[in-house]
């Protein structure tokens, strides 16, 4: 059996709006079809902020992975985690938030870049922290639906 993931990256959308106006017209095609040879077990996974917020929910450990010595004062990372999902441009603040940690370091020294930041957050963050977001909670719900669906849970 073959499985199309539909992700679809919906920065200032509600995920029921991305939904009905840009996947499931496709869906409804899809299902639709004579065409037995496609794929119609399509699964549509919709986050509805940028990556970026969740590599913010962990503070710590973005520091730790920046190697910085600075604090969370002076990274300007004070706000709290539930206005996270509301932040206009988080993948801005963690550009900010690698200069401010590097700023004193001279220019060969700076070697981190949030590309670089992107797998070791990933494996690493810890998942009750991102289960206070509720793009989380909406995603991991999603998924699990899913996986029911295709039985690999029940």
């Amino acid at each position: 059996m073959n499985t199309l993931v539909i992700g679809l990256y919906t920065e200032g959308e509600t995920d029921e709006l991305a939904f009905n106006e840009r996947i499931k017209p496709g869906l409804d095609l899809v299902k639709n079809t004579q065409d037995e040879t496609l794929c119609k077990d399509v699964i549509a996974i919709i986050p509805v902020q940028m990556i970026e917020v969740w590599m913010l929910a962990d503070i710590e450990l973005l520091i730790k992975q920046l190697g910085s010595t600075k604090t969370r004062q002076e990274l300007d990372l004070m706000f709290p985690l539930k206005s996270l999902e509301k932040m206009a441009d988080p993948k801005s603040k963690i550009n900010q938030i690698i200069r401010m940690a590097f700023k004193d370091l001279p220019a060969r020294k700076r070697r981190v870049n949030i590309g670089s930041l992107y797998s070791p957050l990933g494996q690493q963050i810890k998942l009750d922290i991102l289960e206070q977001l509720p793009s989380y909670l909406k995603f991991k719900e999603n998924l699990t639906e899913a996986l029911i669906r295709l039985n690999y849970l029940r």
